[in-house]
């Protein structure tokens, strides 16, 4: 067996920011965002980094997908909503 070095959490700030917006309910990857760019606006990921955060990590669970109506120009578009889920906490 070989000592491998313990690794480091990358994005570690970031999810435990996402974790207390979480803690309140759920909500989908744009109000994340909003609310990541409101507290953090300097350092808060883009919505592309964020979506990878949120499916990659133990801590967060995808409960549904919410239809979202945008005006005329630009259409309508899918998002997903998100909660934290049950044992995940694996800091």
């Amino acid at each position: 067996m070989t000592n491998r070095p313990v690794k480091k959490r990358r994005n570690i700030n970031t999810i435990n920011k996402i974790i207390e917006i979480l803690e309140n309910g759920e909500l989908n990857t744009r109000a994340i965002h909003a609310r990541l760019q409101e507290t953090w606006p300097r350092w808060c990921p883009g919505m592309s980094r964020l979506s990878n955060i949120l499916s990659r990590q133990p801590e967060f669970t995808h409960v549904k997908r919410e239809f979202v109506r945008a005006d005329d120009r630009s259409g309508s578009y899918t998002v997903i909503v998100w909660a934290l889920s049950d044992g995940g906490d694996s800091n």
